[in-house]
């Protein structure tokens, strides 16, 4: 039911599975509940569901349950709960970083996520594709509305220049670029010139795309 997008049939089949008492919940199960909640925006019963997963702590350990949470906490505008969810993982993945900051990129809180950019990589984890999409389109939020930050986007490793008329990531100074993950500079470059020339910064674009395929010794395929 989940997976055609029938969520109200999926947690009608959970309450239904609940009733009975077996089989129990297992991480699947909940991981599936949990994304029909996000899907309709079911607050109140996702903090049900949530309840029931603190009694099993094998479950609540879980990161895929965790990042589950933090989606449908953020799908439904509930952002400190996202950030309880966040806190109390024992343990923590890149993926678990890239749910928090899409999460708050997705609100537009552009602080929270310029800081969970540098906390990320203080502990270790490295960015990847993902992580820079959400610091890309950030950037791109705050160009467009000169939004004024606590915190400057340099000191995160993100130049953001509004006078001179361009948007980049500052790629010398990006944990991301070691020659092991050519893949992930790719697709990062690459997403800097998409960004770039839907801002309108076509010159900056195409500049960029220039010198990305000298450095990779890329040769554009048309």
């Amino acid at each position: 039911y989940v997976q055609y997008g029938h969520h109200e049939e999926a947690l009608g089949c959970f309450e239904l599975m609940q009733c009975k008492g077996t089989p129990a919940p297992d991480v699947v199960t909940y991981i599936c509940v949990l994304k029909s909640c996000s899907s309709l925006r079911a607050c109140h019963k996702g903090q049900e569901i949530h309840a029931d997963i603190s009694k099993e702590q094998s479950i609540e350990k879980d990161l895929f349950v965790g990042n589950a949470l933090m989606d449908m906490y953020f799908k439904c505008g509930l952002i400190m709960k996202a950030q309880e969810v966040f806190d109390g993982l024992s343990l923590r993945d890149a993926i678990c970083w890239n749910s928090l900051i899409n999460g708050y990129s997705l609100h537009g809180l552009h602080d929270e996520v310029l800081r969970c950019f540098g906390y990320m990589q203080d502990e270790g984890f490295l960015p990847d594709v993902i992580t820079f999409s959400c610091m890309l389109r950030t950037c791109i939020k705050l160009y467009h509305s000169q939004t004024y930050l606590t915190n400057s986007p340099e000191a995160f490793g993100i130049k953001l220049d509004k006078n001179a008329n361009t948007l980049s990531t500052n790629l010398s100074d990006t944990m991301l670029f070691s020659s092991s993950n050519s893949d992930g500079l790719i697709l990062l470059n690459l997403a800097c010139c998409l960004c770039m020339s839907r801002s309108r910064l076509c010159n900056s674009s195409l500049s960029f795309f220039i010198s990305m395929s000298f450095s990779s010794s890329l040769s554009p395929a048309w």
